[in-house]
């Protein structure tokens, strides 16, 4: 990973690149006249994967870590590393089981449900484990309007750029959270042209 960032920022910042390493060896350089270089983000979990993003890469997307893993492990480790690089804070973006539930013990049924092999797969069952996760429901956004409200409001406060909402797929109440989730993108956080000054994009 480290060879594939140290190759990938700089055909993106379109410099020749000479690289001999021990995964690539590459000689290129892609021009596109008047393109900038985009922002890089990386799947990053484990915590030498994020000191090696957080130099390298201008961000991180997460998968099964809750608030306490992001805010006590994930970005703390990923900020601190891109600090001593002298690189800007990372962008966030974190994806997380989101179900509108009136009934909470069913809605958390319908993630463990849908989810449960992430409980299993060795990265994510780690990623759990560090956030104090028992099951992929602990690190769920679950029940009314309002609760999904603050926990929108929990991710951004902590630091989080991006939420991506994951719904389980034909649970009760998938629509539903759809719809609300689309409403409130739409009247509270999207901001696609600057104008708002949102927690997340």
């Amino acid at each position: 990973m480290r060879d594939y960032l140290t190759v990938l920022n700089a055909l993106l910042g379109g410099e020749r690149v000479q690289h001999k390493g021990a995964e690539y060896s590459v000689s290129a350089q892609v021009a596109v006249p008047g393109a900038r270089k985009p922002p890089v983000i990386v799947a990053a979990l484990g915590p030498a994967m994020l000191k090696l993003c957080g130099r390298l890469a201008d961000g991180t997307l997460t998968w099964m870590g809750g608030i306490d893993y992001l805010r006590d492990i994930a970005i703390p480790t990923m900020s601190a590393a891109a600090s001593a690089a002298n690189r800007k804070s990372p962008r966030f973006v974190a994806m997380v089981p989101t179900l509108l539930a009136s009934n909470v013990a069913a809605g958390r049924d319908a993630v463990n449900a849908t989810f449960k092999m992430y409980g299993q797969v060795p990265s994510y069952r780690a990623t759990l484990d560090r956030g104090g996760a028992s099951v992929p429901a602990d690190v769920a956004v679950i029940g009314g309007e309002a609760d999904l409200e603050a926990g929108l409001e929990a991710y951004a406060t902590i630091g989080v750029a991006d939420f991506v909402a994951v719904v389980p797929n034909g649970a009760p109440g998938t629509q539903a959270t759809i719809d609300f989730l689309a409403r409130v993108a739409r009247t509270r956080y999207v901001d696609v042209d600057g104008s708002r000054d949102r927690p997340f994009h």
